[in-house]
């Protein structure tokens, strides 16, 4: 899912855009890997999971004069996985 705004103010100098958004994932394949110290060693198994993608990103662009602009950004993520 995910929903979002744009809007320009101030005949264009200013620009705003945020958006929010999450993602569900069900039997999400991973792969998991392990190494040892020994030659040769190490294994590799798939694991499946249940996984949640949520957040928040935010922008605002400044204009002030012709060929110069100044960005702001802001990003949130909140992500978690557990076993399926």
């Amino acid at each position: 899912y995910e929903v979002g705004f744009k809007a320009l103010f101030a005949n264009g100098r200013i620009a705003f855009n945020v958006s929010a958004f999450q993602a569900d994932y069900n039997d999400l394949q991973t792969l998991s890997s392990s190494l040892t110290t020994t030659i040769g060693g190490g294994t590799a198994r798939a694991v499946s999971v249940d996984a949640r993608s949520r957040g928040l990103e935010m922008q605002l662009q400044l204009f002030p004069t012709r060929g110069l602009s100044i960005d702001l950004f802001y990003a949130l993520l909140d992500a978690k996985a557990r076993p399926g």
